[in-house]
């Protein structure tokens, strides 16, 4: 992915490609860097989006109002 990889070459960190998929991010492709943090997501792998800084700019950017309320439970309790 021509995009992805000049993004890498600009910032020279991990740069990974996730989308929406439900209440979770599922990453499609993946660079890595040599001495940049630790990075868990794997290509074809999920994780929540409350659990990951891609997902979180997926609901930042997303849709007005979208919520995940099971998630938002689990962390503050009812209510």
């Amino acid at each position: 992915m021509p995009f992805t990889e000049g993004v890498h070459d600009v910032v020279g960190h991990h740069v990974q490609l996730g989308v929406l998929d439900g209440d979770e991010a599922l990453f499609l492709e993946r660079l890595t860097a040599p001495g940049a943090v630790i990075n868990y997501t794997r290509i074809a792998g999920r994780l929540p989006l409350h659990a990951s800084s891609s997902g979180l700019v997926l609901l930042a950017h997303g849709p007005a109002g979208r919520a995940l309320p099971s998630q938002l439970e689990e962390l503050h309790g009812p209510g």
